[in-house]
């Protein structure tokens, strides 16, 4: 007995199979949320694409958010289900000193009322989409745990 155990001791035949055995969940789990990363990262990058291109037409056509959608919409074919939101003008009253917006809260279109610094009118985009992890690794590595992904854009009309 205890010749077999010296020699089980001495036998190194199976340690490589059993290295690998011990890493390879590990490394499939970071495989799988680098996969997941760089699919959300895309889809990030697309939608950051359709922002810019609904932003290239808002000063043209700031009133026309309906328009503004529709290029949007086009940019993001094959995306699969999202959220556009285009708000319409809004007037947001300016500093007198710095002319930095003063507040969040927008006032009318028409851009009436007291505002020392004077008005400056916005349009707000934005689109937003869900993401489903395709491997789900996301109660293993934390950052992972990402469930949608969204661009925005705020344009200053003149």
């Amino acid at each position: 007995m205890l010749r077999l155990l010296r020699h089980l001791r001495r036998n190194r035949k199976g340690t490589a199979a059993v290295e690998f055995a011990l890493v390879a969940p590990l490394l499939i789990a970071l495989l799988g949320a680098a996969t997941d990363l760089g699919l959300a990262f895309s889809q990030s990058v697309r939608l950051s694409a359709a922002v810019r291109a609904g932003v290239a037409y808002a000063p043209t056509h700031a009133a026309d958010t309906s328009f503004i959608s529709g290029v949007i919409e086009s940019s993001l074919t094959g995306i699969g289900p999202h959220v556009t939101q285009v708000n319409g003008m809004e007037c947001l009253c300016l500093d007198p000193v710095t002319g930095a917006v003063q507040g969040s809260t927008p006032s009318d279109v028409i851009c009436q009322g007291s505002c020392p610094g004077g008005y400056a009118r916005y349009v707000r985009i934005s689109v937003s989409k869900s993401f489903t992890p395709i491997f789900p690794t996301s109660n293993i590595i934390t950052f992972n745990s990402i469930s949608q992904v969204r661009a925005s854009a705020t344009v200053r009309i003149h």
